[in-house]
C-alpha cells in the first residue's frame, strides 16, 4: 500500500510540476475533442481493433500447449477488463496480473504457472515488436534523423542498443533444448524461489519452441503496434505547432510507450507526460506534455470501457453465490 501511494504521489507531482512550468495544458486536450470529433471516433474504433487482435494474439498463445480450442469471448472480456486496470493501478502492464483472477473463465484447469507465463510471453512479444519497429524506421531513417540534433542522434544509437537487447531476448526464446535444460537446472538451484522460477521459464520455452506460433504472434503483434503509432501520430499532429511525419513518430513513440510500461503510475500517468513532453522537443515541437495528454485520455476513456465487463462479471459471481446459499438445505430443529 505504501508503494502505491508513493507511487501516486510521484506521478501527481510530476503532473503539477508541468502545470506549474507551462508545460502541460489541457486546453489542447479540449480543442481536439471540440474541433477534432471524426478524428476521435475513428480512433476508438481501430483502436478497440488493437484490443481485439491483443486479445487473438493472447488466445494463440493459450491454445499453444495442446489440441484444446479456446472460446474467444472470455478471453476478450478478460483482456478488457486487464485495460480497465492498467489504467487505475500503476503501471501501464499492471492489470496484466488481474487477468490471474479470471483464469478459471478461460480455462480452469491450467496450470497458474502457464497462465503466468502466457501474459508474460504476450507483453514481451509486444515489446519486441515494438522495438523492433522503432529500430528498423532508425535505421532507415537515420541520416535524417543525425543531422537534425546531436539529441536525435543519441537517441536513435539508444534504438538500436534496445533493438539489440530485443533480438537478444527473441534468441533466448529460440534457444535449443540443451541449453535451455541447462538454463533450467541452474535456475532450480536459487534458494527459495529456484524451483519455481525453473517451471516458470520451463512454460516460456514450451511456447518458445513452437516458432511458427511465435512469428505468427510476433506478427501480428507488429500489426498491433503499426495501428497504434499511426494513431498516436494522428491524435497529435494536427495539434502540432509545425510538420510531424509520420515517420517520425515511429521513432519516438516507441520509447515514451516503453517507458509508460513502467509500474510508477496508472497508464503512465504523468512519468509519459514528462517524457513525451522531451521526446517531441527534440524535433521542435512545443507543448509535447499537452500534445501526449490528448492521446492519454482517449487511451484512458477506452480503457475505462473495461469497467463493463468487470462490474457485469462481478454481479455474476454474486448472483451465482446467491443461488448457492439458496441451494443449501437447511435443518429444522
Amino acid at each position: 500500500m505504501l508503494g502505491v501511494t508513493l507511487k501516486l504521489s510521484l506521478s501527481i507531482a510530476l503532473i503539477f510540476w508541468l502545470l506549474k512550468s507551462g508545460k502541460l495544458d489541457f486546453a489542447l486536450t479540449f480543442t481536439f475533442f471540440r474541433e477534432h470529433i471524426p478524428t476521435a471516433l475513428s480512433f476508438f474504433f481501430f483502436y478497440s481493433i488493437c484490443s481485439a487482435l491483443g486479445a487473438l494474439r493472447w488466445k494463440m498463445l493459450l491454445q499453444s500447449q495442446g489440441p484444446e480450442k479456446y472460446s474467444f469471448i472470455p478471453i476478450l472480456k478478460t483482456h478488457w477488463i486487464g485495460l480497465f486496470f492498467n489504467s487505475i493501478l500503476p503501471g501501464a502492464v499492471t492489470g496484466d496480473l488481474i487477468k490471474l483472477a479470471y483464469k478459471k473463465h478461460i480455462n480452469s484447469t491450467l496450470s497458474k504457472a502457464f497462465f503466468l507465463g502466457t501474459i508474460f510471453l504476450d507483453r514481451l512479444i509486444g515489446l519486441l515488436s515494438l522495438i523492433t519497429l522503432m529500430g528498423l524506421f532508425s535505421l532507415i531513417n537515420y541520416t535524417e534523423i543525425t543531422a537534425t540534433s546531436s539529441h536525435l542522434k543519441n537517441i536513435v544509437h539508444f534504438n538500436f542498443f534496445i533493438f539489440l537487447g530485443a533480438i537478444f531476448l527473441t534468441t533466448l526464446l529460440l534457444l535449443p533444448k540443451k541449453v535451455q535444460t541447462f538454463f533450467l537446472n541452474l535456475f532450480s538451484k536459487v534458494p527459495k524461489i529456484g524451483n519455481k522460477a525453473s517451471h516458470f521459464f520451463e512454460q516460456i520455452w514450451v511456447i518458445g519452441s513452437k516458432r511458427i506460433l511465435f512469428l505468427n504472434c510476433l506478427l501480428l503483434s507488429v500489426v498491433i503496434q503499426v495501428i497504434t503509432i499511426f494513431l498516436f501520430w494522428k491524435v497529435i499532429s494536427p495539434l502540432t505547432n509545425q510538420t510531424f511525419p509520420l515517420y517520425q513518430a515511429f521513432i519516438v513513440a516507441p520509447l515514451g510507450f516503453i517507458s509508460m510500461a513502467l509500474p510508477l503510475a496508472p497508464s503512465g500517468l504523468g512519468v509519459g507526460h514528462a517524457i513525451f513532453g522531451t521526446l517531441l522537443s527534440f524535433f521542435q515541437i512545443k507543448q509535447g506534455a499537452s500534445l501526449f495528454n490528448v492521446y492519454f485520455i482517449c487511451v484512458v476513456f477506452f480503457n475505462l470501457t473495461g469497467s463493463i465487463p468487470y462490474i457485469v462479471s462481478s454481479l455474476k459471481v454474486k448472483s451465482q453465490k446467491n443461488d448457492l446459499k439458496e441451494l443449501k438445505p437447511t435443518h429444522e430443529t
